[in-house]
C-alpha cells in the first residue's frame, strides 16, 4: 500500500479469451492451428511471387496497386518486412477497410464464416496489429462487422489502437424491403467501427456537402456573396450576465450611446464575443448596426456582426447512412458483371465504399483491404483514383470474382457502381403536359374511387380498377444510366509464396524447396535485406552486405568473403553449418559484422535433399578447387 494511505492496484481492462497468449498459422484451404509465439513459421516473411499484370504498370512492382493472392497474415507480413514493399507501404497506407468474416456460424460457398471466438479474435488481433503498423500517422482503420462479433471486436481495437483512437461507429441500413421472415425482430443494419492511428484524427476527415446550408443566409452583397447578420447579443436560457461575467460590457452605438446586452424584459445577458474582438470589428468596419423599434421609447440601435455563407458548404457526416444502395443493389451490380454466377453472398455496394474512401483519404493515396471478397474496396479505389493494395486467401473468389471484375474496371466495361449516374426517365409518353407526378396521382384517386364505386361517375369499380392501372402504368419510370468512368490505370497480381517451412511428426524442418538462391533469396526477405545476387553477396540492407552459405561456413569461407567485401561494408553472413572459430575470426577482422546460423532449432533437424545444385554452392566448389591448386 502507498505511504499516503490509497490502495494500490493492478492490471488493466481487456478482453480475455482462451489462448489469447499464442498465435494462429493459416493454410491455403482456410483452416487454422494454433502455435507459440515463438515459432519460426508465426513471424516467417514469404516471398512475394509475380503471377500476371493487368493493364498500366510501372517499373518497380511495389508502387503499383496490388493483388496479392495468399492469407493476410502471411500477405501483410511481407509487405511490411521486404524491404522493396516496405519502404513503399510501411507507415504510409492512409485508409484500411476491412470486411472480415462476421462469424456467424453460417456456412457461405465462398468462404467458411463458421469460426470458434477464440479463433475469430485472434485471427483480428494479429490482421489489427499489422494494419497499425502499416498506417500512416494520419491513417484510420475501418472495420465493417455485424451483431455477432461488433462488441468484441471494439474492445479488440480498444488493445490494439487504444480507446482514445476511437472515432465512431457508424450504422449502414443493408436492406430496403420488408424482411418476411417468422422471426419477431429483423436485423436490417450492419456497423462499421472507425479507429484513427493517432488520438483525434476523426477530425480530418472529409465533410459531407450540403448546399442546403446557403439556405440559412438570406441576404446577398453587390458581389452576389450570400451572407446573414447574427445579433451580438447572446440569446437563450444560458445567456445571462452572471454566466458569462467577462462578456458583459457598453458598446458605443452609433449616436455615441452605450449599449449594454439586456433582453427585452430587462435581464442582463453578455455578449458574444469578446471586448478584444468586437474593437477589431469595429476597427474594420465588420461591426454592423441596425435601428430596432423600442417600444413607445422609439427606436435604439442593436449590434450585429456579419456572417458570410461558406464558399464550400459541407457539415460533418452523420453516423447513420440510410441514403446509400443496400446489398440488394450490390448483388445486382454482382449479377450483371457476372451473368449466370452465384451472386457473392454478402457484397457491399461500390457507393457504400466510395463514401468511406472519400472520407478518410485523397487521391494519390493508399487504400488497404486484407479481406478482399468480392473486390468492391479495390474497384472503388482504382476509379476514384487511389492506390490499392488487396489481399485474398482465397483462390476461387479471386479467379471467379476479384479478378475478371479489377479487369473491367481497368478495360472501362464496369456496368455500374461508382463512375455511373443514374436518371428516371417514363416508359411511355404523357398526355398533354401532364407529368409523372400527375400520373401517380390520378392512380391513387382512381384506385379510390374503385374501391367506394361512386354512382355519379356512371363506371364500374372493374372499369375504375382498368384506369387506375393505366394510370398507374403510365406513372412508372424506366432506369437511363450515363457512365462516366472510362477506364485505366493497371494493378499487379502477387503470390504469397510457401512456407519455407515444413512439419512432420512434429518436427519443423526446412522445406526441401529452401535452397541455394531460393533460400538466399528467403533468408533475405526474413533480415529485411534488399536481396540482390551478386556473387558472393546476395543482399543489401544499408551498408551491410549479406551472405547465404548452403554449407559450413569456417575460416577460409570467412576470408573469402572478406576479400570482396567493399571497403566500408559490414558482413552478415548465415550458414546452414557455422565453425565457432570462424565467428570470432569475423568478429576480430571486421569488427560489427556477424555470422549466424539459420535458426539452430530448425537445422538441428535439417532435411538433407543430395548435393544442393543451385548458386551457393560456391562455398564449397571454392574449397574443392583451392585444395587442388594447393
Amino acid at each position: 500500500m502507498p505511504t499516503d494511505g490509497r490502495p494500490q492496484h493492478t492490471g488493466r481492462l481487456e478482453l480475455t479469451w482462451t489462448d489469447k497468449d499464442r498465435r494462429l498459422l493459416s493454410f491455403e484451404d482456410g483452416s487454422f492451428q494454433w502455435a507459440d509465439r515463438g515459432d519460426y513459421r508465426v513471424s516467417e516473411v514469404r516471398l512475394l511471387h509475380d503471377v500476371t499484370a493487368v493493364g498500366e504498370v510501372g517499373t518497380s512492382r511495389a508502387r503499383d496497386n496490388l493483388l496479392i493472392r495468399g492469407d493476410a497474415l502471411h500477405a501483410l507480413t511481407s509487405v511490411a518486412k521486404i524491404p522493396e514493399f516496405s519502404d513503399e507501404y510501411l507507415g504510409k497506407v492512409r485508409l484500411a477497410y476491412i470486411d472480415p468474416p462476421f462469424n456467424t456460424g453460417q456456412a457461405f460457398t465462398q468462404y467458411d464464416d463458421n469460426l470458434e471466438h477464440s479463433i475469430w479474435l485472434t485471427m483480428m488481433r494479429d490482421r489489427l496489429e499489422q494494419i497499425r503498423d502499416l498506417l500512416a500517422p494520419e491513417g484510420s482503420v475501418w472495420v465493417h462487422l455485424d451483431d455477432v462479433e461488433v462488441h468484441r471486436a471494439r474492445l479488440v481495437l480498444d488493445e490494439v489502437f487504444g480507446p482514445a483512437s476511437f472515432v465512431t461507429s457508424f450504422v449502414w441500413r443493408k436492406v430496403d424491403s420488408p424482411n418476411d421472415n417468422k422471426v419477431s425482430v429483423t436485423p436490417d443494419h450492419e456497423t462499421i467501427l472507425c479507429y484513427t492511428k493517432a488520438p483525434g484524427g476523426g477530425a480530418a476527415f472529409a465533410r459531407k456537402l450540403d448546399e442546403s446550408i446557403l439556405n440559412a443566409y438570406g441576404s446577398a452583397a453587390p458581389d452576389g456573396r450570400r451572407y446573414r447578420d447574427r445579433l451580438l447579443k447572446k440569446n437563450g436560457k444560458n445567456s445571462l450576465r452572471a454566466d458569462r461575467p467577462t462578456m458583459w460590457y457598453p458598446i458605443s452605438g452609433p449616436d455615441g450611446v452605450e449599449i449594454w446586452p439586456i433582453h427585452d424584459d430587462g435581464r442582463e445577458a453578455n455578449w458574444s464575443l469578446g471586448r478584444r474582438r468586437v474593437a477589431e470589428l469595429e476597427r474594420s468596419g465588420e461591426l454592423i448596426w441596425k435601428q430596432r423599434h423600442a417600444g413607445t421609447t422609439g427606436s435604439k440601435w442593436v449590434p450585429y456582426t456579419r456572417e458570410w455563407a461558406p464558399i464550400n458548404p459541407v457539415r460533418p457526416w452523420p453516423t447513420i447512412w440510410t441514403d446509400l444502395p443496400t446489398t440488394r443493389q450490390a448483388k445486382a451490380h454482382l449479377t450483371a458483371l457476372f451473368p449466370g454466377v452465384t451472386p457473392f453472398a454478402t457484397p457491399k455496394p461500390e457507393q457504400l465504399l466510395a463514401r468511406i474512401i472519400e472520407m478518410a483519404s485523397s487521391p494519390g493515396e493508399i487504400v488497404l483491404d486484407c479481406f478482399v471478397g468480392s473486390g468492391t474496396t479495390a474497384a472503388v479505389a482504382h476509379k476514384l483514383g487511389r492506390r490499392w493494395l488487396a489481399a485474398e486467401w482465397s483462390r476461387a473468389t479471386v479467379e471467379a470474382f476479384v479478378l475478371p471484375r479489377l479487369c473491367r474496371v481497368v478495360e472501362g466495361t464496369d456496368p455500374g457502381g461508382v463512375g455511373v449516374t443514374e436518371e428516371s426517365v417514363p416508359v411511355s409518353e404523357l398526355p398533354g403536359q401532364a407529368t409523372i407526378s400527375d400520373a401517380a396521382a390520378a392512380a391513387r384517386l382512381l384506385s379510390a374511387w374503385a374501391d367506394d364505386a361512386p354512382e355519379e361517375l356512371g363506371m364500374s369499380s372493374a372499369q375504375l380498377a382498368i384506369l387506375a392501372k393505366a394510370a398507374k402504368r403510365l406513372s412508372r419510370t424506366s432506369t437511363r444510366t450515363t457512365s462516366h468512368w472510362k477506364g485505366g490505370g493497371g494493378f499487379r497480381v502477387l503470390d504469397v509464396g510457401p512456407s519455407m517451412f515444413e512439419e512432420e511428426d512434429g518436427q519443423i524442418f526446412l522445406a526441401s524447396w529452401a535452397a541455394g538462391d531460393r533460400l538466399a533469396e528467403a533468408v533475405a526477405a526474413q533480415y529485411n535485406f534488399d536481396f540482390a545476387l551478386d556473387t558472393p553477396f546476395c543482399g543489401r540492407r544499408g551498408d551491410e552486405r549479406l551472405a547465404v552459405i548452403d554449407g559450413l561456413v569456417n575460416d577460409a569461407v570467412v576470408d573469402f568473403l572478406l576479400d570482396w567485401l567493399p571497403q566500408g561494408q559490414l558482413l552478415v553472413v548465415y550458414g546452414t553449418g557455422i565453425d565457432p572459430y570462424a565467428q570470432e575470426r569475423l568478429a576480430e577482422m571486421r569488427r560489427g559484422s556477424s555470422l549466424e546460423k539459420i535458426p539452430e532449432a530448425i537445422i538441428s533437424n535439417y532435411r538433407q535433399v543430395g548435393r544442393r545444385s543451385a548458386g551457393l554452392n560456391w562455398a564449397s566448389d571454392f574449397l574443392e578447387s583451392s585444395q587442388a591448386i594447393a
